[in-house]
């Protein structure tokens, strides 16, 4: 088995320049991390993560902690990308990932601190993560580090929080609705309880505010992020307000709802109704007419969390945002209307 003596006497550099830069420090320069790697890749050398536990004094597990996955949210194809970010991170620096789905049914009998505690994880990262989630709070009171992924940062207490600016992805979709001259839009949400439900709205709220556009109670509705509810919403939501002329969807696969519900209704999309999503799933360019959406990076989103649960085992860095951008991809589904 190859052992870092192995690397030092392939490249020349000492065990401490070794080590560190097959643990991606910052004061081990680029080149020399690059010659070392490479003499590492070539040796086959495989880090002894039981030895190096022990050394450090704690794990090098780390828990990626999420409800399952409906039937829904399997179609976006989202949670791949996260997971993949998260993975990439922390396999380059030494650390193992172990995959905890929680159901409903199994989170009542166990929180999320006595699973981290049961398998001895160093540290957590927890993803769609309800507003009402007792857990959190009870995670939050331990000695376990973690990060939350796409949580309300208002007057938060947790450590360590990545996620999309939800209030201006949201602003940016309504205020190109409104820059296209509608101003009959309705928003349809997701969920009630949902942290990105609830800055969705505001963001929508805010940019009819700012154009000084108002907004009957009716143009708000939720479909739970369901494709099938988002479409029979729609077909509600523009048989009680036939006058809206653009529906801006908080999730890729309600508009891909609210676009069969249109059909149902006999209306033609970006001809009689405009519709813009938001998340960018893979099908949304695909579609017919393609989806004008908000794009993020999920697998960003995954890779900066990991990267902040390491700095805070490696280097008890204090609470840190880190803010994923996001971009308006403009595709077919939103038409512009003439000057009234």
């Amino acid at each position: 088995m190859t052992k870092i003596d192995d690397i030092m006497a392939a490249t020349g550099f000492s065990r401490t320049t070794v080590s560190k830069a097959l643990n991606d420090k910052e004061d081990i320069s680029e080149k020399t991390k690059k010659i070392i790697r490479k003499a590492a890749r070539d040796l086959n050398y495989i880090p002894n993560i039981n030895a190096r536990n022990l050394r450090i004094k704690h794990s090098r597990v780390i828990a990626l902690i999420l409800s399952s996955p409906s039937k829904e949210s399997e179609k976006t194809n989202t949670l791949y990308p996260l997971l993949m970010g998260v993975n990439k991170y922390l396999s380059s620096h030494g650390y193992e990932l172990a995959l905890y789905l929680i159901d409903s049914e199994r989170q009542t009998m166990k929180s999320y601190v006595g699973f981290c505690r049961e398998r001895n994880v160093a540290g957590a990262i927890l993803v769609g993560i309800k507003t009402d989630d007792d857990y959190i709070r009870q995670l939050a009171n331990s000695e376990i580090p973690y990060v939350l992924i796409d949580v309300d940062i208002r007057n938060t207490t947790h450590k360590s929080v990545v996620k999309l600016d939800d209030v201006r992805g949201a602003y940016d979709a309504t205020a190109y609705l409104l820059e296209k001259n509608h101003r009959h839009i309705a928003f349809m949400n997701g969920n009630k309880n949902s942290t990105v439900s609830e800055e969705r709205l505001r963001g929508y709220m805010q940019a009819m505010d700012d154009y000084g556009v108002f907004v009957p109670k009716s143009y708000i509705t939720y479909a739970d992020f369901s494709e099938d509810t988002a479409r029979r919403t729609l077909k509600r939501l523009i048989t009680k307000n036939p006058g809206v002329t653009a529906v801006f969807c908080a999730s890729d696969l309600m508009a891909l709802g609210a676009m069969q519900g249109a059909r149902e209704l006999s209306l033609t999309i970006p001809a009689d109704l405009s519709l813009i999503g938001y998340d960018d799933i893979p099908i949304a360019s695909y579609v017919k007419p393609s989806l004008t959406t908000i794009s993020q990076d999920f697998h960003k989103k995954g890779y900066e969390a990991a990267k902040l649960i390491t700095t805070q085992l490696d280097e008890n860095e204090d609470k840190k945002i880190v803010i994923i951008p996001h971009r308006l991809i403009e595709r077919e589904s939103v038409k512009r209307l003439e000057e009234r």
